[in-house]
């Protein structure tokens, strides 16, 4: 406390003590209050003369055009946050083209393939190694909620891959080095938080190093099915599942069927588009859809519950199901249900007595639509053979799953067919963003930014390299939503605030979105499960024109957001919604602009003359304010900024 404002409060307190004996008498009376007269006027004059009240009078008095109070430029204030969270995108994709030249650069034939059984020549650590946090120094880091080690990578491969084998070897080698991009990465960008580098093989190439053991969990990780993986590896797809519900199906085979169906379902990527049906005498929608849907997170969870439903019985007629899933394909696409892309069908049965060669030159004449088929039931069962041609002249591929052993190498193969379109055919490869998941390791939501690393079409070209694989494998990071969030909440004030959806309407930032306790899934979101209005139709309006990547705004009643320094009761008031897309990125970014939040104080420094208000207002004013009236409070600033400094 200011020392002469002390001594005062000091003084004042030995009044009260001296006098308060006997208040009653005339005498005590009067001195007190000359007292407190001459306490009164130290105090005015000690306050006007620290705080230099007449100079701030002067300066923000009724003549003064140094403060002026105006309404808040909305697009404005879009245009710069917009601008702000694309230079923060860049940044992370900066840092997956960093990893991605640094690996396609080192190809294979560069780095040389070790044919030995012997361990690789270079080192390396193995994430599940129980002596790994013997080997290096961990050390507990918050951003990351583990013990880390900021200068070690670690790698990992699936438990059925051979550590030493061939290809592990060269993927070890090809990734030799990475940590000095990956730790070049973080120094650049500290809201970059995991770094990896996934192989055709199997092998992952991990920054920052950590331990993966230690939960008594087996060990089930494999990039390759990890959803970052599988959409920098393809283009989205449209899909029909076709599944075989006939007698001969019953058992044993319909389970392997199943659990395989819903392998494949969980490595379903949100930009696919898919509808499943069953077939006997008959082919029936296991859904209320029968076209083409968006495999959103909400839709496969409701397909996974349809599929233990089924049964088998009767006869099969495979002929009528494969026309259903043709004219699937081709009715979506006239409904513009598709994405547009890769086309295929997965038929899952035991056997069939002919090729039908004739009705599927008639249904795909070109083989654009791919048809993959997996044959379940004994070996001994039935002849495959006619499966087998089917899927080979269709551009497919065909696999035998007698067990659930088999199930993952099959998957495996259709995803390598899957892949080839993008690693071969597509020289402009594009970086993927993945919607946002929950990250066990860190209890909140990340988003993952990946690419395809493919060699150079000059390596291919060349007859030295025909033997070398052109698809390497995927680069990713890991963005934390949390600390985007953060940054966002940063450029506004008040209750005002950012939001962002992709392409496909799903919320990535959102303050109402935060992780509940076990909460695990995929925060699978719309725009109109966060956002509120009283009139229905207008957070249509806005959903739709985001989607469509249009720049606008819209004025009408919402339910507001408070942060939780002034949460409260939620209620209803008018806003502005501004909304445009982020040019170069599948998103869109919306702000809310309560009515209570549209004006704001401004300082004309420019304006100030006299030197001690302008060295106070340099120092503790800023250029810009804004002053607040939240519907929690009875604050009212109808009237202009100079009642307010008569007050």
């Amino acid at each position: 406390m200011h020392r002469p404002i002390r001594c005062v409060l000091i003084t004042v307190l030995g009044v009260i003590l001296v006098f308060g004996c006997d208040p009653e008498t005339q005498v005590c009376q009067e001195e007190a209050q000359k007292i407190a007269a001459d306490i009164r006027q130290r105090l005015y004059d000690l306050l006007s003369n620290t705080t230099q009240i007449d100079l701030l009078k002067e300066a923000f008095g009724e003549n003064s055009d140094l403060i002026r109070y105006e309404e808040i430029d909305g697009n404005k204030l879009l245009m710069n946050a917009s601008a702000n969270l694309k230079t923060i995108l860049k940044s992370k994709t900066d840092a997956v083209d960093n990893i991605a030249d640094f690996v396609r650069e080192k190809n294979p034939q560069r780095a040389g393939d070790e044919k030995s059984r012997d361990p690789p020549t270079c080192g390396y650590l193995l994430a599940y190694d129980s002596e790994m946090p013997n080997k290096i120094n961990l050390t507990y880091i918050n951003e990351f909620n583990a013990r880390v080690n900021l200068t070690e990578t670690v790698i990992h491969f699936p438990i059925d891959v051979y550590e030493f084998s061939d290809e592990i070897k060269s993927a070890i080698k090809l990734t030799d080095g990475l940590d000095k991009v990956f730790i070049k990465n973080y120094d650049r960008d500290r809201f970059i938080f995991a770094q990896y580098f996934g192989s055709t093989s199997g092998l992952l190439r991990y920054f920052p190093a950590y331990y993966w053991g230690g939960n008594n969990e087996t060990d089930e990780y494999d990039c390759r099915f990890r959803s970052w993986y599988i959409e920098a590896a393809g283009q989205p797809r449209d899909v029909v599942f076709l599944m075989d519900t006939s007698g001969s199906m019953y058992g044993w085979a319909l389970r392997v069927a199943k659990y395989t169906a819903k392998r494949l379902l969980s490595i379903i990527s949100d930009k696919d588009h898919l509808a499943f049906y069953t077939f006997n005498e008959t082919t029936d929608s296991i859904s209320c859809f029968p076209m083409l849907e968006r495999a959103r997170l909400k839709y496969i969870n409701y397909l996974s519950g349809q599929i233990d439903q089924i049964t088998a019985y009767g006869p099969s007629n495979f002929s009528l199901a494969l026309m259903t899933a043709f004219d699937t394909l081709r009715t979506s696409a006239t409904l513009n249900k598709t994405c547009d892309c890769q086309q295929a069908i997965i038929i899952f049965s035991d056997y069939v007595w002919q090729d039908y060669g004739e009705l599927l030159h008639r249904l795909n004449p070109d083989g654009r639509v791919r048809i993959f088929i997996l044959a379940f039931g004994a070996p001994n069962q039935g002849d495959t053979s006619k499966l087998e041609k089917i899927a080979c002249t269709n551009n497919g591929y065909f696999s035998k799953v007698y067990s659930y052993g088999d199930v993952v190498p099959a998957i495996s193969n259709i995803l390598a067919v899957f892949g080839q379109p993008l690693s071969l055919n597509i020289p402009n490869i594009q970086t993927t963003w993945s919607t946002v998941y929950y990250e066990y390791d860190r209890q909140n939501f990340v988003m993952t930014v990946g690419k395809s690393v493919v060699l150079d079409y000059s390596i291919l070209e060349s007859g030295s390299s025909s033997a070398v694989e052109p698809f390497l494998g995927v680069a990713a990071i890991d963005v934390d939503i949390p600390q985007m969030k953060n940054i966002m909440t940063g450029m506004f004030s008040g209750i005002m605030y950012a939001f962002m959806i992709n392409n496909n309407g799903v919320i990535i930032l959102h303050p109402r979105m935060v992780p509940i306790d076990g909460y695990t899934q995929k925060p699978d979101m719309d725009i109109n499960e966060m956002e509120v209005t009283e009139v229905e139709n207008d957070i249509k309006y806005i959903a739709k024109s985001m989607l469509n990547r249009v720049t606008g705004n819209i004025t009408t009643r919402s339910l507001i957001y408070f942060k939780e320094t002034i949460r409260g009761k939620e209620n209803f008031q008018d806003a502005t919604y501004f909304f445009t897309s982020l040019d170069g990125y599948p998103f869109s970014i919306g702000i809310v602009v309560p009515d209570s939040e549209k004006h704001e104080l401004k300082v004309n420094k420019d304006k100030i003359n006299k030197p001690l208000v302008k060295a106070s207002i340099e120092k503790d004013v800023p250029h810009r304010l804004r002053w607040k009236k939240y519907p929690l409070c009875k604050m009212n600033i109808t009237g202009t900024v100079r009642h307010l400094i008569k007050d």
